[in-house]
């Protein structure tokens, strides 16, 4: 979460919010190289972690 803190300090002045997720291990290929099967059941999906993350960022549909 270091450049989270670092992108606050940056942004500061400028009206720009900073978020950032650290979310567990993700199933990327160079996570799971020699992993046994069992802890690869357990990862989160990378397109499962878009998607939360577009939904809560995204901003709200406009109403009239």
């Amino acid at each position: 979460m270091a450049i989270g803190r670092v992108l606050v300090k940056e942004m500061r002045g400028h009206q720009i919010t900073v978020n950032a997720i650290a979310p567990c291990p993700t199933a990327t290929k160079l996570f799971l190289d020699e992993k046994p099967q069992e802890l690869i059941d357990r990862l989160a999906r990378p397109r499962r972690w878009i998607a939360w993350v577009s939904r809560r960022t995204s901003p709200p549909p406009y109403r009239s």
